[in-house]
């Protein structure tokens, strides 16, 4: 077996599920051919002390950095093909990450796993050891467009039943109720790499975490709430709220103004139509967000969590419950809920 436990030889082991903690990984491919994995922990009922998370490397490829860690956790490096980090407590019934990393293929051709092998070991209040929990899947990199194409019978799943459906391969989903459209319109997304010099500055200050355009063709005007998933550039703390900055030129967002005040990122709408939204939301692999009636399609949106959200990379099981209506950290962790699911109420 690839990964190796340090410290923890003679702790318990718990499979997935059984211990104070739950652990998983996440994947996703980079326009550059690299991919990014990123680590999340939760813990149940008790606080945690003297935590050490390791994560086995993906077979044929070989790791190149780390891309991110939790305020207060220690990257210890990667030993044999495993990367470890320590953390000196987690409090009880909180998430905890991402922890990221960066992977280059070793040009064997192997494809890379969507999952890694993980665990995390801890301790007080007594040594154990948790497994990660795996799931099946491939990566593949996302497309930079993609379109479709909605009539008054709103989106549509393979039965012909109203459902959020995938606007191409850009990892966008898309939810138009029935009867909010009164003709046809193709909408189509274009998925931008953020680049931190176009994009606003903000105060309090804004991580960007994904830039969109999008257009629909004709223009139209929804008369019923509309829901919007995007994926962002690595999984975010779940349940945060996720702001939104609008401007129909790019060029605008890269002129600081006069006196050189930061900008505000505000929860507003992405369209012609001037119409807001309320905050998004969080999730593991991307965020959601609601569009009001009398919203239109039309212009660019960089949308992101603050800068000190995004450091501390911690969220209370209170607030994770509150935010994606599940009954715990763990269970967030452990079942992560879909984002337009719970805008939609489902």
């Amino acid at each position: 077996m690839r990964l190796l436990i340090l410290a923890a030889a003679t702790a318990t082991a718990w499979a997935q599920g059984e211990g104070r903690a739950v652990l998983r990984t996440f994947g996703q491919m980079e326009s550059n051919g690299t991919a990014l994995y990123s680590v999340f922990a939760a813990t149940r009922h008790e606080e945690l002390k003297e935590l050490l998370v390791a994560v086995a490397l993906p077979p044929g490829a070989r790791f190149l950095e780390q891309v991110h860690k939790p305020a207060g956790a220690v990257f210890d490096g990667v030993q044999k093909d495993v990367a470890y980090w320590s953390v000196p407590a987690l409090e009880a019934d909180t998430v905890l990450g991402p922890f990221v990393f960066r992977v280059k293929p070793d040009g064997s051709g192997e494809p890379l796993p969507s999952a890694l092998r993980s665990s995390l070991a801890y301790q007080q209040p007594a040594s154990e050891l948790v497994e990660g929990l795996m799931t099946d899947g491939i990566l593949a990199p996302l497309a930079a467009k993609g379109s479709i194409t909605v009539d008054p019978r709103g989106t549509l799943d393979a039965t012909g039943a109203n459902a959020p459906v995938s606007i191409g391969e850009t990892g966008a989903t898309l939810f138009v109720p029935a009867g909010a459209l009164d003709r046809a319109t193709t909408i189509t997304a274009n998925r931008l790499n953020v680049d931190e010099h176009t994009l606003p500055e903000t105060d309090p200050a804004t991580w960007w975490c994904s830039l969109f355009q999008f257009e629909a063709e004709p223009r139209v005007t929804f008369s019923k709430p509309i829901h919007l998933a995007l994926p962002s550039r690595r999984p975010i703390p779940p349940g945060v709220e996720i702001l939104s900055a609008v401007t129909a030129d790019l060029g605008d967002w890269g002129q600081k103004p006069e006196g050189g005040a930061a900008r505000a990122a505000a929860p507003n709408g992405l369209g012609f139509g001037g119409f807001g939204t309320g905050p998004c939301l969080g999730g593991f692999g991307g965020f959601g967000c609601s569009f009001g009636a009398g919203f239109g399609f039309g212009g660019f949106g960089g949308f992101g969590i603050s800068a000190q959200d995004n450091s501390a990379s911690r969220m209370s099981g209170t607030a994770v419950s509150q935010a994606l209506k599940t009954p715990s950290a763990a269970e967030a962790v452990t079942n992560p809920p879909g984002i337009i699911a719970i805008l939609i109420g489902h």
